[in-house]
């Protein structure tokens, strides 16, 4: 079942800087077993309803995180102002707009009695800047706490901060996967991701013969020789999915000397720069050579003319070392041989 929760609060100023805080979450069909404040000024509490006395006059971004007995959690954040202390001779304030969201464009409004000789911007992403109107490109959907500091000639110090609600990112993702099959009947699947923003939370494989895996690199073995689809599926932190299948064959089972009937032979094995392939008088006349690797990927191919118990040379200096098959298909019939390359 997916877990369904979420944090939320309102708050009174009680007796300002007095402020009292109510937690507005709700869990259906779950309970909240902790809450973790977040003041804004350095201080926390673990209460549902706390009371927070502030020192200073400032904006404070309060945030509340909720965790419940499922494991479910949820962050919430809002702003406050507290101006009941003194009348500071500077106040930080600013304003935003966002016509190409992720873009936001932040305008300092602030007001002072001296000159303001200082601005620093921090957005809650990790970015920051030094200049008066500043403007800033989001990551990702979410909840960001931007500050500003400003500083006058008359060292007057001030922050205000509000909260930037974004949601306008579209997550993209990508996925693809190799196959080892060097060891048939198993195969070793790699998975490679490409996730903007969030990261791969699930990976879900369909091997394509009834069975299925949730790791993210695994190994699978398949009963029979075939060809399979084989699809991976992920999804992103962001609610971002993917498929993408391709064919695997299998054709290791029951290949191996089995043959003997067709006159099929090979030499030497394993194999180095050239290989010579030799058939009976039954393969002999047009045929046509094949050598596949073991996920069924043509690597060689050549029509040939065979003759009964004479060579036919094959060079095959270009092929790196592995197990290979030798697929030999002649107007009377196809066979299927293993053969090794080893240098």
């Amino acid at each position: 079942m997916a877990q369904n929760c979420t944090a939320g609060f309102n708050y009174i100023y009680s007796n300002c800087p007095e402020v009292t805080f109510l937690d507005y979450s709700f869990a259906p069909g779950d309970s909240i077993v902790s809450w973790d404040w977040d003041f804004g000024d350095g201080t926390t509490s673990t209460l549902e309803n706390p009371v927070h006395t502030f020192g200073t006059d400032s904006s404070y971004a309060v945030c509340l995180s909720i965790t419940t007995a499922s494991n479910c959690t949820s962050h919430y954040c809002d702003t406050l102002v507290i101006d009941c202390i003194n009348n500071p001779t500077c106040q930080a304030n600013f304003y935003y707009t966002y016509q190409n969201c992720p873009n936001y464009h932040f305008y300092d409004s602030s007001s002072a009695a001296g000159q303001i000789g200082c601005w620093f911007w921090e957005y809650g992403d990790g970015g920051t800047d030094l200049c008066q109107n500043a403007h800033n490109k989001f990551p990702a959907n979410g909840i960001y706490t931007v500050c500003l500091w400003i500083m006058t000639a008359d060292n007057c110090v001030n922050t205000y901060c509000d909260t930037v609600h974004v949601n306008c990112v579209v997550p993209s993702c990508e996925a693809t996967f190799t196959a080892d099959a060097v060891n048939a009947p198993s195969v070793n699947f790699t998975s490679s991701c490409f996730v903007s923003p969030g990261t791969v939370m699930g990976w879900d494989w369909d091997f394509g013969d009834g069975n299925t895996s949730t790791a993210e690199h695994p190994m699978h073995t398949y009963s029979n020789d075939g060809n399979y689809e084989v699809c991976l599926t992920i999804t992103t932190t962001d609610s971002c999915a993917y498929t993408t299948c391709d064919s695997v064959s299998i054709m290791s089972l029951g290949v191996t000397e089995q043959l003997p009937k067709t006159g099929l032979q090979t030499y030497p094995n394993p194999a180095g720069d050239w290989l010579n392939v030799q058939v009976g008088q039954q393969q002999a006349g047009k045929a046509t050579l094949q050598l596949l690797d073991l996920t069924g990927k043509l690597v060689l191919k050549r029509q040939v003319t065979l003759k009964a118990n004479k060579n036919e040379r094959l060079n095959i200096a270009h092929i790196k070392p592995g197990t290979y098959l030798l697929k030999v298909t002649t107007s009377a019939n196809t066979t299927v041989k293993k053969l090794m390359i080893s240098r």
